[in-house]
């Protein structure tokens, strides 16, 4: 009996102490840092969350990340479903877009999307998934896309860790750039509704209690004609 009591305690420290580890906030495994980039086009939110891992001397492009797909030997990873880029390190690289928008011409639903790379000597193929809480690219299949697009690669300056940038600010346009080594990935998001947002959002201040001081009629006629679009009524 006292032999199964203690059996018992210590099935149930190791219960604990897995419950306990489950819950703890781990830090990056390496040089592998968390970061997170966020960008405004007007009042269009654009975030990316990512893990920023270092070249450490090795030599990246197409070779520890090498060009095309590739097959991981694990989860759903295979030579018939081979993986592309998880465009970080751990997790999935995330972007998240607060309205809808226009990657490199073509139409992307606000949301949140996991992000990944198909490397090449000159083009890359950059991947909108619709599974973003995924472990890297161990388990992407192309039939959870929501969008491809293929972009030119360009040489950049050197960067120790990996970085995403956006390189212009406009109000209705956001070129982004992924950059590590001596290469970065140039994509261009747009939103050509974000002036309309913008107006409908001072439309709707003028309709709100606070328009009853004079002070929120100057600053929203103000925003207004700063901007040429016609606003539309959705």
């Amino acid at each position: 009996m006292k032999h199964q009591f203690k059996l018992i305690l210590i099935c149930v420290g190791i219960l604990i102490n897995a419950v306990a580890w489950s819950q703890m906030t781990l830090p990056p495994s390496g040089n592998n840092q968390k970061s997170e980039v966020t960008q405004y086009m007007g009042l269009v939110k654009v975030t990316i969350v990512y893990s920023s891992p270092d070249v450490g001397g090795r030599e990246i492009w197409g070779k520890l990340v090498p060009n095309g797909l590739t097959n991981l030997g694990f989860l759903k990873s295979t030579e018939q479903n081979p993986s592309p880029w998880r465009a970080g390190a751990n997790e999935n690289t995330t972007i998240t877009f607060s309205h809808d928008v226009m990657v490199e011409g073509k139409p992307l639903k606000a949301g949140t999307y996991g992000l990944h790379m198909i490397p090449g000597e000159t083009d890359w193929t950059i991947i909108f998934s619709n599974n973003s809480s995924a472990w890297g690219s161990f388990s992407y299949v192309p039939e959870e896309d929501a969008l491809r697009v293929t972009v030119k690669s360009a040489p950049s300056e050197f960067n120790e860790f990996l970085t995403y940038e956006f390189t212009d600010r406009l109000q209705t346009a956001l070129p982004r750039d992924s950059s590590g080594r001596s290469c970065r990935c140039p994509s261009r998001s747009a939103c050509p509704m974000a002036m309309n947002f913008t107006l409908r959002n001072c439309a709707r201040s003028l309709r709100a209690r606070k328009a009853l001081h004079g002070k929120t009629w100057l600053q929203q006629l103000t925003s207004a004609l700063q901007r040429k679009p016609t606003l539309t009524k959705r």
